[in-house]
């Protein structure tokens, strides 16, 4: 199914205009609320599976911490 299709099934909040640039709008909104750049995420997964591989997984309540540290070392942007 195309992206397009996906959309128009997905169901609309209150408020959403049903027309397909409302829906377009609506349907990108997670992106930008996107905390980790997608390299951040590939260490994440990657250290993830390192220690589930060594039996040692990663409880999930301490997965937001990793994510924290993972983005510690960002460049300062303006």
């Amino acid at each position: 199914i195309d992206r397009a299709s996906q959309v128009l099934t997905q169901g609309v909040p209150l408020g959403v205009p049903r027309s397909y640039r409302a829906l377009a709008d609506h349907g990108n909104k997670a992106r930008g609320q996107q905390y980790l750049e997608p390299y951040e995420e590939d260490v994440v997964v990657k250290y993830l599976l390192q220690m589930s591989d060594l039996d040692q997984p990663i409880r999930i309540k301490f997965i937001p911490f990793i994510a924290f540290r993972v983005t510690y070392h960002r460049p300062i942007t303006d």
